[in-house]
């Protein structure tokens, strides 16, 4: 009987393609399957068949052929170990890596259903063995390639794939025990153990430590006693010891870990524009953490809700807790749900409810939504059907939304039924963005998402930046218009942009657009024109003055320009014979009853209009001040000025009138200027399209107006225009995000009594310490803002600073080791926290790391910013000067020590370094492949195989395509493939 099948089956990969074609069902293809590896004359040469690159026609495998291959060896009629030699086989002969792809949806194929199938305990070593040999081939490649960082796109992907696999292996409840069993066999089990070192050891160079450090305890060795008692030796971790329950000992900076000091961290990255990079955040995670993944994630959800409880219970602005509240809810999910991070799925539930648990839950939900939304309208504009605002709910949902829990665990970890839904549908960056360039009408909907607390601000914010990049390269304004026109009635939405953009990525291509904007010979109106060159420029200071930005750091000509001679103090008054002409042209047409022609605007760029404003707006209160020009027409005439097309020159009025009132000594000079100035910013009325734009002008120049104000009132306390004014600008006098202080906030540090500004710094790092030894873990979070750091090192300087901080360590040094370690941390987050000042020159320098551009891991990270040049010297000096046992000298040397621990750059892995083309090979394939792919799972796929379209194995074959010569094991020929086909 085996001779007659012997010589009448179809050679193996024939059979192989004609079940493909006909999508035969992967029950039927594993029974037939089995009679020609029971035929074959190893199960190293039938995997080899099943996995050979000449069954591919295409870059994307066929997920049938996947199924296949799993399915038998779920069935065990194809060992695991053969499988994974097969695999490295096909790996190897592609030298570069261009058939990985399959090996990898293989790789992650076999580590999802690892959690469901008992692998067999004869085949355990021999999966182990093939792992040892994939191990080395990485290790050969890149010696090759000199680094791991210079592995290709492909290989590095399937590298990922491996580790997962090998950490689903390793950790399995069946495999792990078997694998550290005496009965495991020692030269094998050394010499695993030693290409595993090696391995870790190039690990490092690409993943997080947490997820080596799983991968090492998953197959750590237990020390055994020798003969001479002396045990086994540990393997080594680079220039570590892991020791025998897996912890990595020679981190002399370590201590006990303070709840203020990442507090104190997260306060400071949010005080003004949201300094988030997802390296220096990672970064200060990973290197405060390291292994440790439980303590991370609930020590970083806890630090940001603290912020947010204290910032509800202190009544900080809106403003702030909206952005917290954004960034808990739409970044951190993100943050959760990346392969950065290896958390146990079984446990998140648990360490989101303990991370809720330790924190005032009364201040977290039963919010009024004035409280903690900007844009929300309070008093009798309030929405009366606004439901009060529960973060932790926020949060929770949007972890479903991206997968980082089930939305079932939601009522377990609340204690309570959820009153509240999440997200409907998760949104995705390059589905919005072909929305947007398909039906433009659709962005301002979806920019609403922006706002919303369930999780697709990310992909949303992404997709208009570049919709908003596409526009300006293709100086499409008319949308773009649109989309400026929006987010300048909403500029709390720009510190949500913020979370997941730089702002160079979006003021660069509107400074470009902005020098090259020109009015066209056929434009046959010049008001709309105006107008969108009005609405992207408004834009662009709102951003400016907003985070109080420096114009020069993001090129062009104009906006720089623009504010050297027209929006800062010293504005100018232009002499130049062509600036005088159309300023005569502008005065005339302003302040006549016809209006602004079509013709004058026609014959002046919008961006020379800007240029001259200081000129419009002196000559016209020079007219007004000879009587030239009566108070009737002045009044009527300065209206254009609230009319959309012209209204973001308002900015540079409010700016010349300010400097003007500056200057003017004489009280009767006071009055005109004054009387304009209301009638501005205090319009009585004002178009529905122009009070947005209007209200958000007044709140850039609010700051300025203030200051001039309040100096004039300080000399003539007469002056009730300039009361007015003040009261009417009120609301918007600390709309700004930014780390300068405020005047109360001077005030209440200065008058406290405990010192001065450094007296009460002390009293802040303190409070911090004092509160993170707490044994109340609900205990409320003690009052700070790094505005207070940032505040004394202008007035103080940074040495003061950074004496006071040390000076604060050895006090409580002093009164007993736990505070002293307590202190220390809290002192080295402050100091390495990013400010405003050096967040981009950190940026740059982490990303020349990633690039390769600095190898030097030991560099002077730590050197980024005043305080820590600073902190390098006092350590210097106290090292030369005082003896080895000094306080002062001991603090600072652990403080500094510390803060180079924290600020070290990190590479998170290969999915941040390579997000788009990552999004092709992972997104592309694994989420529509792997899901399906099961021991018996992908055979379900509906309309692919077995009862879908395609049938039987047997079904539409005659005698003829069963018979053909030759065995079931003999090799493929492409002769034969290609017949029939």
């Amino acid at each position: 009987m085996a001779s007659t099948i012997t010589g009448s089956m179809l050679p193996f990969p024939k059979f192989i393609l004609r079940a493909l074609r006909l999508r035969t069902a992967t029950e039927e293809f594993g029974r037939a399957a089995k009679n020609y590896a029971d035929l074959t004359s190893s199960p190293n040469a039938f995997a080899q068949q099943l996995v050979s690159p000449a069954l591919r026609f295409s870059v994307h495998p066929d997920p049938l052929m996947v199924d296949y291959i799993v399915h038998l060896a779920n069935r065990h009629i194809i060992p695991l170990s053969s499988v994974l030699h097969a695999m490295l086989h096909v790996e190897k002969s592609s030298p570069d890596g261009n058939l990985g792809s399959f090996n990898e949806i293989l790789f992650l194929a076999f580590q999802r259903e690892l959690n469901a199938v008992k692998p067999r305990a004869e085949d355990i070593f021999r999966v182990r063995n093939a792992l040892e040999e994939w191990m080395d081939y990485f290790l050969s490649i890149k010696n090759k390639v000199e680094g791991a960082h210079a592995l290709s796109l492909i290989h590095k992907c399937t590298l990922d794939a491996l580790v997962q696999f090998m950490l689903a292996f390793g950790e399995h409840t069946e495999v792990g025990p078997i694998l550290r069993s005496k009965q495991a066999p020692k030269p094998k089990q050394f010499s695993f153990s030693s290409k595993l070192s090696l391995f870790t050891t190039f690990m490092n160079q690409l993943y997080n430590p947490m997820i080596v450090s799983r991968l090492e305890a998953a197959y750590h060795i237990p020390t055994e006693t020798t003969e001479d008692g002396t045990g086994v030796p540990g393997l080594m971790l680079g220039n570590n010891m892991l020791m025998p329950d897996g912890v990595v000992e020679g981190d002399m900076d370590s201590g006990p870990l303070a709840r203020g000091a990442i507090y104190a961290w997260i306060n400071a990255v949010f005080i003004g524009r949201p300094l988030i990079d997802n390296d220096i955040l990672t970064g200060y995670l990973h290197n405060r953490y390291k292994t440790d993944v439980r303590g991370l994630i609930c020590d970083f959800i806890i630090a940001i809700l603290d912020n947010i409880s204290c910032a509800i219970s202190r009544g900080e602005s809106a403003a702030f807790v909206f952005i917290l509240r954004s960034f808990l809810s739409n970044k951190v999910p993100l943050l959760l749900s990346g392969p950065w991070l290896a958390i146990p799925p079984l446990e998140i539930n648990d360490w989101l409810q303990y991370a809720l648990s330790r924190v005032d839950s009364g201040s977290l939900y039963n919010i009024s939504a004035s409280r903690a939304d900007p844009l929300a309208k309070s008093g009798r504009g309030a929405d009366l059907f606004a439901l009060p605002v529960d973060v932790r709910q926020e949060f929770l949902f949007a972890c479903v939304l991206h997968n980082v829990l089930e939305e079932g665990a939601i009522q377990g970890i609340l204690g309570d039924l959820p009153s509240q839904a999440g997200a409907s549908q998760k949104l995705y960056e390059q589905d919005l963005a072909r929305l947007f360039q398909q039906d433009p009408d659709k962005i301002e909907v979806k920019m609403e998402e922006i706002g919303t607390m369930e999780g697709n601000s990310g992909a949303v914010v992404r997709a208009v930046v570049q919709t908003m990049q596409s526009l300006c390269h293709n100086r499409e304004t008319i949308t773009l218009r649109t989309i400026c026109s929006y987010l300048i009635r909403k500029p709390p939405f720009l510190d949500v942009i913020f979370l997941f953009e730089k702002p160079e990525t979006l003021l660069k291509p509107l400074y470009q657009l902005l020098d090259n904007f020109q009015l066209d010979e056929d434009d046959q109106e010049c008001q709309p024109v105006y107008e969108e060159f009005g609405y992207i420029l408004l834009l662009v200071l709102t951003i400016m003055y907003r985070y109080d930005l420096k114009p020069d750091d993001y090129g062009g000509v104009f906006v720089p320009q623009l504010f050297k001679k027209v929006l800062l103090a010293n504005s100018t008054i232009s002499d130049d014979a062509e600036n005088r002409r159309k300023t005569e042209g502008w005065i005339k047409e302003l302040f006549e009853e016809q209006g602004v022609s079509n013709a004058l605007m026609s014959s002046c760029q919008p961006q020379e209009f800007y240029n001259i404003v200081p000129n419009i707006i002196s000559d016209t209160l020079l007219a007004a001040h000879e009587q030239q020009l009566n108070l009737q027409a002045l009044h009527s005439g300065i209206q254009y000025f609230l009319q959309p097309f012209l209204l973001p020159s308002l900015l540079g009025v409010l700016s010349w009138l300010c400097n003007h009132l500056w200057e003017t000594s004489e009280s009767q000079k006071l009055k005109l200027p004054l009387e304009v100035l209301q009638a501005l910013v205090l319009p009585p009325s004002l178009s529905e399209e122009a009070r947005p734009m209007h209200q958000t002008v007044v709140s850039l120049a609010a700051p300025i107006i203030d200051r001039t104000l309040r100096q004039l009132i300080h000399t003539d306390a007469n002056l009730t225009a300039a009361e007015k004014i003040l009261s009417g600008i009120s609301p918007y006098i600390n709309t700004r995000r930014v780390s300068k202080a405020t005047q109360r906030e001077l005030e209440s540090w200065t008058g406290s009594g405990q010192g001065g500004m450094l007296g009460a710094l002390r009293s802040s790092v303190s409070g911090l310490v004092v509160w993170s030894a707490s044994q109340d873990m609900n205990a409320s979070p003690p009052f700070y803002s790094h505005k207070l750091i940032l505040t004394c090192c202008t007035l103080s300087g940074s040495r003061a600073v950074v004496r006071a901080l040390i000076d604060e360590v050895v006090k409580f040094q002093a009164q007993s080791p736990l505070l002293g370690d307590y202190a220390i941390d809290v002192a080295a987050s402050v100091l390495s926290a990013p400010t405003a000042d050096d967040f981009s020159r950190r940026v740059e320098r982490n990303t020349q790391f990633i690039l390769g551009e600095e190898n030097d891991m030991n560099s002077n990270f730590d050197s980024s910013s005043r305080l820590l040049d600073e902190l390098k010297v006092q350590e210097e000096t106290a090292i030369a000067k005082s003896p080895p046992k000094d306080p002062f000298r001991e603090a600072i040397v652990r403080v500094r020590r510390r803060v180079t621990t924290l600020v070290q750059p990190y590479v998170t892995n290969v999915v941040n370094q390579h997000p788009d083309l990552n999004h092709h090979f992972v997104a592309d394939v694994h989420t529509q492949m792997v899901p399906n792919v099961g021991l018996g799972g992908m055979g379900d796929m509906a309309g692919m195989h077995g009862e879908g379209t395609g049938g039987g194995l047997m079904d539409g074959l005659d005698d003829d395509d069963l018979l053909g010569g030759g065995g079931a094991n003999d090799y493929l020929d492409m002769d034969d493939m290609m017949e029939g086909f």
